[in-house]
């Protein structure tokens, strides 16, 4: 019996004891699942909220001193008519840029917390990486002169 014991023993990785402290179970499993989800679905809500507020910013020209991160001065403005370019390519481009940054980031923090639900780090990392997705728009709307400021 003592040498079966000690052959288990040997054989566990040390790696194992490190995730099954991460592990979650039972109703603290139910628990993080929702305020995950919760999380990232208003997270995902505000980001939306957003999206037509950054697009009338960066349709807007700023004359005043104090302009959001990505709004164009007069000067930026006629360098692009110069260069043949129109406000309205600028947002579009601009826009599908930041769609796909999101994008790349919702993808994976969903491929983490569907591998990784039951790991309350995994749920973590998945949130965070929500959360950087959702940083371009949100930043430079509260940044702005607009409402949401």
């Amino acid at each position: 019996m003592n040498r079966q014991q000690n052959s288990t023993i040997a054989m566990r990785r040390p790696d194992m004891d490190a995730s099954a402290k991460t592990r979650l179970a039972g109703s603290r499993l139910v628990l993080a699942r929702a305020v995950w989800a919760i999380c990232t679905v208003t997270t995902l809500a505000v980001f939306a909220a957003c999206l037509p507020v950054y697009v009338s910013l960066l349709q807007t020209i700023c004359t005043g001193a104090l302009c959001a991160a990505k709004q164009l001065t007069p000067d930026a403005a006629r360098t692009l008519g110069h260069l043949g370019l129109s406000l309205s390519l600028y947002t579009t481009a601009n826009l599908a840029l930041m769609l796909i940054w999101a994008g790349t980031w919702f993808v994976i923090g969903a491929i983490i917390a569907w591998r990784k639900s039951d790991d309350w780090m995994g749920l973590l990392v998945s949130f965070w990486l929500v959360i950087q997705g959702t940083a371009n728009a949100t930043q430079t709307v509260g940044s702005s002169q607009s409402s949401w400021h």
